[in-house]
C-alpha cells in the first residue's frame, strides 16, 4: 500500500501557527535529538492519526500544548490530510478532519471535525484494498474479524520498547488480543490466505447453512415418502382384495416401482374388478399380520422407552451425586488450607501450633482425599451413561418410525372399509379408485424430491470444492513457502548487521510471533539468546524482509513504511546526546568508540540498502540519537531535522506562552 508520510502537523492550543515537520518519501528519514524533545511521540502520532482506536500519546507538556495531531500523506488516491482531537480528559476521541485533493492545504486552525476514526478506517481500508471479509467467518474468536488497516501497523512500527525486544517481536504484540489477530491475519499479509479465499470462505459458510437447511428438507419429505410406501401397499392390499390386482402379482419394494403399479391401477375402472375369495382370504390374512407386527413393534418401542428412563434417572442421579461431592469438596478444603497454616513452618503466629496434630484435622484431610478421588473415576461413568443415553435414544427414534408406518397400513385399511356401500359395489369401487387417483396426484405435486434431491447433489459438490480450495492444509502450506521466502531474505540482510549469528538461517514462526535462530545441535528462540546488539540486528532484519516480501505483491494492503524509534539504545542510549551537549571543545571533537559507531552504521546502511532495493517504493523513519557523524554519508539518508539546543517536537513558546482556545 502507497503510504507516504509527507508531513507530521501539530495545532496548538494558544494560537500559534502549526507546527510542520515534514519528511521525504523513497528515503531513510532521520530525526536526530536529544533525550525528552519528543521523538518517541512520533509513533504514537502517526498511529493516533492513521485510526488508532485509543490515543497513546504521551500526557504532558504535547498532549497540554496541542489541540489537534495531523499527518498529511500521499496514497494511490492522492494526497489526504487525517487530524484527530487531542481527547483532553478522555482516553481517546474519534473527532478527526479529512481534507483531500491534489494540493491539500494545512488550515492555520482547525474549528470543527468533519469525520469520524471509523470514517478514517474504513477509508484506509478501501485504499489498501483490504478485504472486507471476516478471516473465519463460522468462528468468534478474537482474530477471526476482518482484516484491518490497524492490524497492519504491526509491520510498520518498531517503538523503542518493542526494536530490540527479546520477548516482543512486533508493535502491540504485549497484549492478546493483537497478538491473536495478528496470527489470524498473518498468512493473509503473506498471500496465503488471499481476498479469493475469504470469498470462497464465506459464500461456503452461506452454502453450508443452505445445504442443511436442503438436507432437512429433503430428509423431511422423504420421512413422508417412507409414509406413503406404508400406505401405498395398503392402497395395492385393497387392490388386491377388490380383485383390480392378478392373484400372483406381488407387490415391489422398490418406490418407483411401486408409484408406477400405483398410477396404473389409478387408470382402471370398475369393469376391471375380478374379485376372488383367495383374494380375499389374501387380505385379512394381511391386516392380521399388520395387527401382530403393530403389537410386537409396540412392545419393543415400550421396553427402548423404558431403558431410555431408566438411563435418564441414572443420569439425573450422577449429575445429582456429582453436584453433592462438589458440595463436599468445598467444604472439606478448608481442612488442607488449615493444616497448611498451622504447619511447623508456616510461621503464622495467629494459628495455635497445636491444631496441626490433631486428629479431627487429620481425619477431614483424609475424607477430603477420598471424596477427590471419587470426583476422578465420575467424569468416565457418566461419559459412558452419555453414550448409551444416546445409542438407546437413537433405537428408539427408528423403532417409533417403524411403529408409525404400520400403523399408517393399518389406518389406509380401516378407512377404505368404514363405507356403507357394499364392498363389491360399482359406487365402492368408484370412489377407492378416485380416492387412489388423487393420492397419487397429490404425492407427484407434493411428495416429489427429484428437484431438491438435485439441488442438495448440486450444493454437496459444491461444498466440497470449496472446502478443498480452502483447506487449512492448503493454507499452511502457502504460508510455509511464504515463510520461506522472507526467512531467505532476512538471511541475506542479516549479515549486513551487528549479529553475532550472521551464518545461521533463522525461522520465524507465526504462532509465537518470534523467530528462532537454527543452530548445528539446536534451535534457539530470540529471547533464549544473548546481547542487545542480535536482538536489534533480528527486528531490523525480519522487519525489512517482510516489506521486501510485501513489496513483491503488487499492490499490497500493509503500508510500504517502517518507522524505527532509538534502534541506536543498544549501543549508546544517551551518549551521543550527552557528548554533543557538552561545552568543552575536546569532548565534542573526541571520536566515539569506533566498534559502536561502525554497528549502529550498519543499520541505516542496511535500511538503505532497502530503499534502493524498493526503487523508491519503501519509505523510513528514524527517531534516535545518532547524528550525522554516523549516517551523514551514507546513501538515502536524509536528515529532517535535528532536536539539540532547545529545539524540540513541540516549540518551546507554546510550552512557555500556551495561551487558550
Amino acid at each position: 500500500m502507497k503510504l507516504d508520510i509527507l508531513e507530521i502537523i501539530l495545532w496548538s492550543k494558544g494560537g500559534h501557527a502549526p507546527r510542520r515537520v515534514a519528511f521525504k518519501p523513497g528515503m531513510v528519514n532521520i530525526i536526530s535529538g536529544d533525550s525528552k524533545t519528543g521523538k518517541s511521540a512520533i509513533i504514537p502520532i502517526i498511529d493516533y492519526c492513521l485510526g488508532a482506536r485509543s490515543c497513546a500519546i504521551p500526557t504532558g507538556t504535547i498532549r497540554d500544548a496541542c489541540a489537534w495531531f495531523g499527518l498529511l500523506i500521499d496514497t494511490a488516491e492522492g494526497k489526504k490530510l487525517l487530524a484527530r482531537q487531542e481527547p483532553g480528559g478522555r482516553q481517546t476521541t474519534d473527532n478527526m478532519l479529512l481534507l483531500e485533493g491534489d494540493a491539500v492545504g494545512v488550515p492555520e486552525r482547525i474549528e470543527s471535525h468533519n469525520a469520524n476514526a471509523t470514517q478514517i478506517r474504513a477509508l484506509l481500508n478501501r485504499i489498501s484494498g483490504t478485504s472486507n471479509l471476516d478471516l473465519d467467518p463460522e468462528s468468534q474468536a478474537i482474530g477471526s474479524s476482518r482484516p484491518s488497516i490497524r492490524d497492519f501497523m504491526a509491520f510498520v512500527f518498531q517503538p523503542q520498547n518493542v526494536v530490540a525486544n527479546p520477548d516482543v517481536f512486533f508493535f502491540k504484540a504485549d497484549t492478546t488480543e493483537h497478538r491473536e489477530k495478528l496470527k489470524s491475519v498473518f498468512p493473509y499479509v503473506l498471500g496465503a490466505l488471499d481476498a479469493q479465499t475469504l470469498v470462497d470462505r464465506a459464500r461456503l459458510e452461506r452454502l453450508s447453512k443452505e445445504l442443511k437447511r436442503k438436507e432437512r428438507e429433503l430428509g423431511n419429505i422423504r420421512n413422508v415418502s417412507a409414509r406413503w410406501q406404508a400406505e401405498a401397499r395398503s392402497w395395492l392390499d385393497r387392490a388386491r382384495e377388490l380383485g383390480l390386482m392378478p392373484e400372483g402379482q406381488s407387490i415391489p419394494s422398490d418406490w418407483p416401482q411401486l408409484l408406477g403399479l400405483l398410477r396404473d391401477l389409478a387408470s382402471r375402472s370398475f369393469e376391471d374388478v375380478r374379485p376372488s375369495a383367495a383374494a380375499v382370504d389374501l387380505a385379512l390374512q394381511q391386516t392380521l399380520e399388520l395387527f401382530g407386527e403393530e403389537r410386537r413393534v409396540s412392545g419393543e418401542a415400550f421396553e427402548l422407552r423404558q431403558r431410555y428412563n431408566e438411563l435418564k434417572s441414572l443420569k439425573d442421579t450422577a449429575d445429582a451425586h456429582g453436584g453433592a461431592l462438589q458440595i463436599q469438596k468445598d467444604r472439606l478444603s478448608l481442612s488442607t488450607w488449615l493444616k497448611d497454616l498451622t504447619g511447623e513452618d508456616s510461621g503464622q503466629i495467629l494459628v495455635d501450633p497445636r491444631l496441626a496434630s490433631t486428629a479431627e484435622l487429620d481425619l477431614l484431610c483424609r475424607a477430603l482425599a477420598s471424596i477427590e478421588a471419587d470426583a476422578q473415576r465420575r467424569p468416565a461413568s457418566t461419559e459412558t451413561i452419555d453414550r448409551e443415553l444416546a445409542r438407546v435414544q437413537g433405537f428408539l427414534s427408528h423403532k417409533l418410525e417403524e411403529l408409525q408406518a404400520v400403523r399408517a397400513r393399518l389406518r389406509v385399511s380401516e378407512d377404505l372399509r368404514q363405507t356403507t356401500e357394499p364392498a363389491y359395489s360399482i359406487p365402492n369401487i368408484e370412489r377407492y379408485l378416485g380416492q387412489l387417483q388423487n393420492a397419487v396426484e397429490t404425492y407427484d405435486t407434493v411428495g416429489s424430491d427429484s428437484d431438491l434431491a438435485e439441488e442438495v447433489e448440486g450444493l454437496q459438490e459444491e461444498v466440497r470444492l470449496l472446502q478443498e480450495r480452502v483447506a487449512e492444509h492448503q493454507i499452511r502450506r502457502r504460508t510455509e513457502h511464504a515463510l520461506q521466502i522472507v526467512q531467505k531474505i532476512a538471511a541475506e540482510i542479516v549479515p549486513k548487521l551487528d549479529c553475532e549469528f550472521e551464518d545461521l538461517p533463522i525461522e520465524l514462526s507465526i504462532s509465537e510471533l518470534s523467530i528462532r535462530v537454527v543452530g548445528p545441535d539446536r534451535k534457539d528462540w530470540l529471547w533464549e539468546i544473548g546481547s542487545g546488539a542480535n536482538w536489534l540486528a533480528y527486528h531490523i532484519a525480519v522487519t525489512a524482509a517482510l516489506q521486501r516480501f510485501f513489496l513483491k505483491s503488487v499492490p499490497h494492503p500493509v503500508p510500504h513504511l517502517l518507522v524505527y524509534d532509538q534502534p541506536s539504545q543498544v549501543y549508546f542510549p544517551r551518549k551521543l546526546a550527552e557528548d554533543r551537549s557538552e561545552a568543552s571543545a575536546e569532548k565534542s571533537q573526541r571520536p566515539l568508540a569506533d566498534k559502536d559507531v561502525e554497528a549502529v552504521r550498519k543499520v541505516f546502511s542496511a535500511l538503505s540498502d532497502e530503499v534502493d532495493a524498493a526503487k523508491g517504493n519503501l519509505q523510513v523513519i528514524v527517531l534516535d540519537h545518532a547524528g550525522d557523524e554516523v549516517w551523514g554519508s551514507i546513501k538515502n539518508a536524509s536528515l529532517v531535522e535535528e532536536w539539540r539546543e532547545g529545539k524540540k517536537l513541540v516549540p518551546l513558546d507554546w510550552i512557555s506562552s500556551p495561551g487558550t482556545d
